[in-house]
């Protein structure tokens, strides 16, 4: 069970950076810059690696006026959120305006370029190597906003809505949802899923209890969630929290 939002208060601070087995709570603010391929001008920052056993890479992206990536997403998968400013994605030789809430699902063997607008942006890359399945076709890019998606309530936790952002059908292999919560609310049960998932806090602060352990988060801050392990979450202050969440899907655990 969850503690009443006040006892919350009382009991908890904001996140430090800690990493254990079966998760990690990220504080992206406290981390350095790194190197990563493709990316020309921008600040990233990587949240969520192999590095700590999972399949993703999640990498906070702070581009420059100038800033780009550019490449090829040769046997990988990209999805780009965008968080703060303006940008642009070019996909088989049409480019999309991006603005705040706007995300890109990007397939395999697919030449990829973002631009960043005259003011920059701030956005969110999440990767991972393509699971390539029997009866699966191969994914098309999906470039839309997340507001053109209806919420969904979830079942149980009254103030807590879900919108799935990527085609559920067997082509992915990835889910992308947008969860939100009214300050006290919470999910009704702690999740547990067989495959790994990262969440990201896009606006709002929150509490989550990961595995047995209790941690105060906030925006940027990112969470790593290995197969079995449990999460809680509840909204904590005066607006809403609002979490990307990204998951492995669709593919036969065997």
């Amino acid at each position: 069970m969850l503690p009443s939002s006040n006892r919350m208060n009382e009991l908890f601070v904001p996140a430090q950076t800690q990493v254990k087995e079966r998760y990690a709570v990220v504080n992206s603010s406290a981390l350095m810059p790194a190197f990563v391929s493709g990316w020309e001008k921008t600040a990233c920052r990587v949240m969520i690696s192999p590095a700590l056993g999972s399949p993703f890479c999640a990498v906070l992206a702070n581009l420059q006026p100038d800033g780009q990536c550019l490449g090829n997403t040769g046997a990988d998968e990209y999805l780009i959120f965008v968080l703060e400013g303006q940008a642009s994605v070019l996909l088989a030789e049409k480019r999309h305006r991006l603005e705040p809430g706007n995300y890109a699902y990007v397939p395999p063997s697919m030449d990829m370029q973002i631009n960043s607008g005259v003011s920059g942006a701030r956005l969110v890359s999440i990767s991972k190597r393509y699971n390539v399945a029997g009866k699966a076709s191969r994914p098309v890019p999906v470039v839309a906003h997340e507001r053109e998606v209806r919420a969904q309530a979830i079942p149980g936790a009254e103030g807590a809505t879900v919108k799935p952002l990527l085609p559920g059908d067997i082509d992915y292999d990835m889910a992308l949802e947008l969860i939100s919560f009214e300050p006290g609310a919470s999910l009704a049960n702690p999740l547990v899923r067989s495959t790994e998932s990262g969440w990201f806090l896009w606006r709002g602060r929150g509490i989550a209890r990961v595995d047995s352990d209790w941690h105060e988060v906030e925006t940027g801050d990112a969470i790593r969630v290995a197969p079995y392990c449990s999460l809680a979450l509840a909204g904590l202050g005066r607006q809403p929290t609002v979490c990307i969440n990204w998951r492995a899907t669709n593919r036969d655990p065997l």
